[in-house]
Order: structure tokens, then sequence, then C-alpha cells
């Protein structure tokens, strides 16, 4: 498999997920069912550490796979 279709399908599809899903969250702020709202108003440093910890790997086993 050529380098870079792996690499865009290995750091686009979870930024893809991300961008989405935000999108989403963000315009059905008020209508979220009771557990998406409760995570909701928390920080969201382990979901951001989480995404970048699976790009950051995605991106290192993509380097180290050549």
């Amino acid at each position: 498999m050529d380098p870079l279709p792996a690499l865009l399908i290995a750091l686009g599809i979870p930024l893809l997920l991300v961008v989405v899903s935000t999108l989403l969250l963000e315009r059905q702020r008020e209508r979220l069912p009771g557990v998406l709202a409760r995570h909701s108003r928390r920080d969201a440093l382990l979901w951001n550490t989480g995404v970048g910890l699976l790009i950051g790997l995605g991106l290192l086993r993509f380097l180290l796979g050549r």
C-alpha cells in the first residue's frame, strides 16, 4: 500500500470523527441525554488526551511501519 493513503486513513478517520461529533454535540447541547449532559459540563482533558494519543500512536505506527 502506498504510504500517503495509509497516512490519510490512519490520521484522517479519527480527525474526521472528532470534528463531526464535536459539531453535532455543540449543535444539540440543550437536548443531550442525561449521561452526555453530565459529561459535557466536565473538563474535556481526558477526551482530548485520548484523541491525541490515538492520533499520535497512529502516526508513530505509520512512521515505524515504513
